[in-house]
């Protein structure tokens, strides 16, 4: 009888640590994936602009002039600006 409780409990321990081991390994990877992520973030990157500047830029566009001169600037598309030349006609 302690023969096979000496089984059942190396038998449950291993496949405990088997589990750990796999769930451990997705909970590690998962961890230097963020880590890796916050270290390579090009969010803050912007050139010397903020986010702000560039959404007070673009909210300033509001007629086919001011949208010509953002288009020239790089501040919109030209996509943007042919919907701009489209309202006043």
């Amino acid at each position: 009888m302690l023969t096979y409780t000496y089984r059942f409990f190396a038998a449950t321990l291993k496949f405990s640590w088997k589990i750990f081991v796999i769930v451990g390994g997705l909970v590690f990877s998962s961890l230097g994936n963020a880590v890796m992520a916050m270290l390579n973030d090009d969010s803050h990157k912007t050139n010397g602009i903020g986010d702000l500047e560039k959404f007070a830029r673009r909210a300033s566009v509001c007629d086919e002039v001011s949208a010509t001169r953002a288009f020239h600037n790089g501040d919109i598309t030209s996509s943007e600006l042919v919907n701009y030349q489209n309202i006043e006609k």
